[in-house]
């Protein structure tokens, strides 16, 4: 699909806001099925670990934990994603880059101002901490 033929054309229009939509179980079980393989072996770990330790009587997360608190979580999360499904960081390729104007910045390209590429060992490391961060603030009831 191409940019033009996007145009004029809305996810949701002008008039609706989100919470009048109603969205039905099946539309639900059709995104949830999208997930890469990789979300159904790290998203029930960190689960797992906000059950065990988000809980209100516990100091070091309670109101917020601390950037140390998340990254000794996140830490913990990986080491437990290696041993159960020997998936590493190591593993996964870094995309490869190239520029395509001033501007654009989308998956596999760079925009200006563009430093160099990511750190290759940190993606699935980021992934967790994304999906961390993430499950706290849905339990926290705070919805994006």
């Amino acid at each position: 699909m191409d940019k033009d033929s996007l145009k004029g054309w809305s996810i949701m229009p002008d008039y609706v806001s989100p919470g009048e939509i109603n969205v039905s179980a099946e539309s639900i079980e059709d995104l949830n099925s999208m997930y890469p393989d990789i979300y159904y072996c790290v998203h029930p770990i960190v689960r797992s670990m906000c059950e065990m330790y988000d809980i209100p009587s516990n100091p070091c997360m309670y109101p917020s934990p601390s950037k140390v608190v998340i990254e000794q979580m996140a830490d913990q999360i990986y080491n437990t994603v290696v041993i159960n499904y020997g998936i590493r960081d190591d593993d996964i390729q870094p995309m490869q880059r190239q520029f395509v104007g001033p501007g654009f910045v989308g998956p596999g390209f760079v925009g200006p101002g563009f430093i160099g590429p990511f750190p290759r060992r940190r993606f699935l490391r980021d992934l967790i901490t994304i999906l961390l961060i993430r499950e706290l603030l849905f339990r926290r009831g705070r919805f994006f």
